[in-house]
């Protein structure tokens, strides 16, 4: 869906799909660890704010050879050592296959609805599972975040996505029935509850108002 809606709609202006797989063998020379693998499309960096202490954000997902790792993930594989162009060995299939590190993130704020170790491009996965993850308008195990443009409507761009899936996915009416495109607001996403489908858990605001009540009270009394 993510290079689809792009490409039929101009207010899209770049788009990330990202996905993550269960915990992975990991080796880097004789250590090996088990770690969640995450893949993304190269304006993943560009879109969301993961700064890299080093490496090009620009380029760090576009060879399918890297790999882009956080500050912890550098030092628990190579210490106090420069860890750009390593190599680190992740586990596809049956097989361990090669990657240089790419890029490395400072710390990730605890409260991210969105937090990774190992991020590869998404091209990797696309390779690795092929058809029909990679053509089936079914698959729900991909996330897909969209840029729109300044000044665009999303309530509009939202109107146009019933007639975009008839259209691309080529689905029934009574098929299309059952199922919604919808834009969510990242912002929306850590303090609700109803959002489902997360990488991270959620904070419910009914303890933020809990909590907020117990520090008045307490001013109270004082």
């Amino acid at each position: 869906m993510g290079p689809a809606i792009a490409e039929d709609f101009p207010e899209v202006t770049t788009y990330t799909r990202l996905t993550n797989t269960s915990e992975t063998v990991v080796k880097v020379g004789d250590n090996c660890f088990t770690e969640p693998i995450f893949y993304a499309d190269p304006d993943m960096l560009s879109i969301f704010t993961f700064p890299l202490i080093h490496g090009d954000a620009r380029t760090a997902l576009v060879d399918q050879s890297s790999v882009v790792i956080s500050k912890p993930a550098a030092v628990k594989c190579f210490g106090s050592a420069d860890a750009m162009g390593k190599t680190v060995s992740i586990r596809m299939g049956g097989e361990f296959r090669d990657f240089a590190v790419s890029g490395v993130m400072a710390d990730i704020p605890n409260n991210s609805t969105i937090t990774f170790d190992f991020i590869l491009p998404y091209e990797v996965i696309i390779e690795r599972w092929g058809p029909p993850f990679t053509t089936s308008w079914g698959a729900m195990t991909t996330r897909t975040y969209v840029q729109l443009a300044d000044g665009a409507d999303p309530a509009a761009l939202e109107n146009k996505l019933p007639g975009f899936l008839k259209q691309r996915a080529g689905r029934t009416d009574e098929e299309l029935a059952r199922v919604q495109l919808r834009l969510q607001p990242i912002r929306d996403i850590h303090l609700n509850p109803t959002y489902q489908n997360r990488f991270e858990p959620s904070t419910n605001p009914i303890y933020l108002f809990i909590l907020s009540g117990i520090g008045l009270m307490l001013l109270f009394i004082a």
